[in-house]
């Protein structure tokens, strides 16, 4: 009797055990679903400000980098102009007038500017900027040419040729040849692909002003038979030129309008 009866008080310790722990349960269960529901938002927060914040870095950026480019690129240019215009008169004669050619004829391959060197109304040549490729990359380059079409000088401006390969073909030894050689100047072993490059640029070059100067005296003949059209014919010796409308010209059989 006594073991039932312990049996039932320990029965009944646990159901009351059970009842007063269940109430515990269901109120930490919402505490654990609130913060299961604030984590998302916490996330969604940090990754906003993120954002934000990355954005406001890359603007400033972004504004910086125009103020600096605002502030310097005159001074590039600048600088730039002082180079090529140095560069240009290694080729052309010193004190020569150096004016760039505006709106020239189709420009061939390589070739992207054509500069005149006139001393008044003499035209002393022409300079040529060339962008050619070897075998590193692009070699920019000056050349001159004089008014019969003959090299006068070659100068590499910059250029992506490795050391010892390809860098033959930019010494002055080779490049002089141009102007010794008229144009006739072979490739070189070891650097064939940087010589043969700096060959085209200059025969395309050479061909670049041969067009021009056949441009230019094609424009010149067109003017001088613009010129004869419009001329007034000159009256024969002895003869004195009649205006319409008058006397002497209606007794010749002209009637005024």
């Amino acid at each position: 009797m006594d073991e039932q009866k312990n049996l039932q008080q320990d029965e009944l310790l646990d159901e009351l055990t059970s009842l007063l722990g269940e109430p515990e349960q269901e109120e930490k269960a919402p505490k654990e679903r609130r913060n299961i529901e604030k984590k998302p938002k916490t996330k969604m927060t940090d990754l906003l400000k993120s954002i934000i914040v990355l954005g406001c870095i890359a603007i400033g950026t972004t504004l910086l980098l125009t103020v600096v480019y605002q502030l310097t690129s005159p001074v590039i240019i600048e600088a730039e102009g002082r180079e090529l215009d140095a560069a240009l008169r290694t080729v052309l004669p010193e004190n020569a007038e150096i004016t760039t050619i505006t709106n020239p004829e189709s420009l061939l391959t390589y070739v992207t500017d054509i500069y005149s060197a006139t001393d008044g109304d003499t035209l002393l040549g022409y300079a040529v900027l060339v962008k050619t490729k070897g075998y590193g990359g692009e070699i920019v380059m000056i050349v001159g040419i004089s008014p019969e079409k003959k090299v006068t000088g070659v100068k590499v401006l910059s250029h992506k040729e490795t050391k010892d390969i390809g860098t033959d073909a930019l010494d002055a030894d080779y490049l002089n040849q141009f102007a010794l050689k008229d144009g006739s100047v072979a490739t070189i072993s070891g650097a064939t692909i940087s010589s043969a490059a700096i060959k085209a640029g200059v025969e395309n070059a050479v061909a670049q002003i041969d067009i021009h100067l056949q441009e230019q005296d094609r424009k010149a003949e067109l003017a001088a038979e613009l010129a004869v059209s419009t001329t007034p014919e000159a009256p024969i010796d002895g003869e004195v030129p009649q205006e319409e409308g008058t006397p002497e010209a209606q007794e010749n059989g002209e009637v005024a309008e």
